[in-house]
Formats: structure tokens, C-alpha cells, sequence
């Protein structure tokens, strides 16, 4: 493998090799210690112990990022409550009219009282007409 890369790619070995060589030069960094678990150390650095900033004015492109964000949240909020609108809109609720159980329309138009039917589910005519 290592007569392959050479033959094919002299220029990639010779880069491998000056970082290699300039990794090889740099003094070890130190490791740090292993830390101690605890619960406080789930606590985000800057809840548990705040740092003090120095708050610089923001600058133009920030300021219109930070609108832009706003507008964004106001319009994802207005889809959602349009969505609900149409959602509750749309939402119908069947209910079933006591009046409208009572009585039934016949051929003629003529609303006919369901006491009135009889056993064979023609109505009983009352004479008026």
C-alpha cells in the first residue's frame, strides 16, 4: 500500500509527511484533569456563575435580523391561529331538532304530524283536503 500512494501520489505523501512533521514539533498540550460529576453540573457556566458583558449598541445588521426574527414568529403565530380559526369553522356540530323528530314533510308540502302516520307508513288525511 505504502509503494502505491508514493508511485501514484507523490504530492499527497509529501504533504502527509510535512504536517506529520509539524505536528511532531509542537509541544504537548496539557490534558485536563478528569472531573467530577455531580448535579450541579448539569447547570449551564453562565446560570450558575454569570459573567458580566459589556453590552455594545448592535449594529444595523443585527437590529434587522432581530426584526426580521420577530416577523417571523408573528406571521408562524398568525398561520397557526388562522389554521385554528379555519379548524374551528369547519367543525360542525350535528344535532338532532326535537320539533324536527315531531313532524315530517309529505308529497304535497304539507307537514304531516308523525302521530298521525299509520301502521303502513302512508299518512291519515284529515278531511281538509
Amino acid at each position: 500500500m505504502k509503494s502505491i500512494l508514493e508511485q501514484s501520489y507523490p504530492t499527497l505523501v509529501e504533504h502527509a509527511r510535512n504536517v506529520q512533521g509539524v505536528v511532531s514539533r509542537l509541544p504537548q498540550y496539557p490534558i485536563a484533569p478528569a472531573q467530577k460529576h455531580s448535579l450541579l453540573s448539569l447547570i449551564p457556566r453562565t446560570l450558575s456563575n454569570p459573567i458580566e458583558k459589556k453590552e455594545s449598541p448592535p449594529d444595523e445588521t443585527d437590529l434587522r435580523f432581530r426584526h426580521m426574527r420577530w416577523a417571523w414568529f408573528a406571521l408562524a403565530f398568525g398561520g397557526v391561529a388562522c389554521y385554528v380559526v379555519q379548524l374551528y369553522m369547519h367543525t360542525v356540530i350535528i344535532g338532532v331538532d326535537a320539533k324536527a323528530q315531531e313532524h315530517e314533510v309529505d308529497r304535497d308540502g304539507e307537514t304531516v304530524g308523525v302521530d298521525e302516520k299509520g301502521s303502513d307508513g302512508e299518512s291519515v288525511q284529515d278531511g281538509s283536503e
